[in-house]
C-alpha cells in the first residue's frame, strides 16, 4: 500500500514539517529541493531554540514559564522522539516492511477502507488544520504587538 500518497493531508503536512522520515520500507532517494527544505525547517527550530533560553532570562519567571515552557517541551519531545527514530532506522525499516507485507495482500481494499474513513471528515480536518494554524500565527503576532 502506498502510504505516502493516500492521504493528500499527510503529504501536505510532511512537505511543510520538512519530514524526511521513511515512508517505505527502503531507503528511497529524497530530492535537493526536499533536503534543503528540512535543513531550514530544522535550522528555524534550533534558532528559535537557541532564542528563547536568552528571552527567558529578560522576562519575568511567570512570564517564561506560562509562555515559553509548552515550547521547550515539545521541542525536546520532538528532538528525543527523531534521535529514536533515527537511531533505531534498520529496526524501523524493517517494522515499515512487515507491515506493508501483512497489507499488501489487502491493497486496495485497505486503500479504499482508508479513503473512505477520510472522505466524511476531510472538512472538519481541513477547518481544524486551517483555525489551529490562524490561532498559531496570531499567537506569534501578538508578541510583537
Amino acid at each position: 500500500m502506498d502510504f505516502q500518497n493516500v492521504n493528500p493531508l499527510n503529504v501536505w503536512l510532511n512537505v511543510l514539517t520538512g519530514n524526511l522520515l521513511p515512508m517505505v520500507g527502503h531507503d528511497s532517494p529524497i530530492s535537493f529541493f526536499w533536503r534543503m527544505y528540512s535543513v531550514f525547517v530544522w535550522i528555524l527550530e534550533i534558532a528559535v531554540t537557541i532564542m528563547m533560553i536568552p528571552g527567558c532570562m529578560y522576562v519575568s519567571m511567570e512570564k517564561a514559564i506560562k509562555d515559553s515552557l509548552i515550547c521547550f517541551v515539545e521541542t525536546i519531545e520532538m528532538f528525543f522522539m527523531i534521535w529514536r527514530i533515527y537511531a533505531r532506522k534498520d529496526l524501523m525499516l524493517l517494522l515499515i516492511q512487515k507491515l506493508n507485507r501483512m497489507l499488501h495482500t489487502a491493497d486496495e481494499t485497505m486503500k479504499n477502507i482508508v479513503t473512505e474513513t477520510l472522505n466524511p471528515i476531510k472538512a472538519p480536518l481541513n477547518f481544524y488544520w486551517t483555525t489551529g494554524t490562524m490561532s498559531i500565527i496570531a499567537w506569534h503576532l501578538i508578541t510583537f504587538l
